[in-house]
């Protein structure tokens, strides 16, 4: 299942350094592309699934942290940059 290999690629990235530092080293100004980036990665470390499936997995995560986040928080999130956006490939 996609999300699966979304989730186990998190995984991944949370325990491998290298991979953690490929991945947090893609540009995020743009997020579709820094999603088609981090899918690229995922494939390479042999992984399978689609930007539209990591973009689902980080709006669910998104949205069961929101009760949690202040609002300088979700604005991270939504603007990406390394504290925002990629906090999803590095963080449980």
């Amino acid at each position: 299942m996609s999300r699966e290999s979304v989730k186990g690629f998190a995984a991944r990235v949370r325990s491998d350094e290298q991979l953690r530092k490929r991945v947090r080293a893609i540009d995020t100004r743009d997020r579709a592309k820094a999603l088609a980036a981090v899918t690229q990665v995922a494939r390479e470390a042999g992984f399978q699934f689609t930007v539209d499936d990591a973009q689902s997995l980080i709006r669910g995560r998104v949205a069961r942290a929101g009760a949690e986040l202040d609002l300088d928080d979700l604005e991270k999130i939504a603007g990406g940059g390394e504290e925002g956006f990629m906090w999803q490939w590095g963080s449980e």
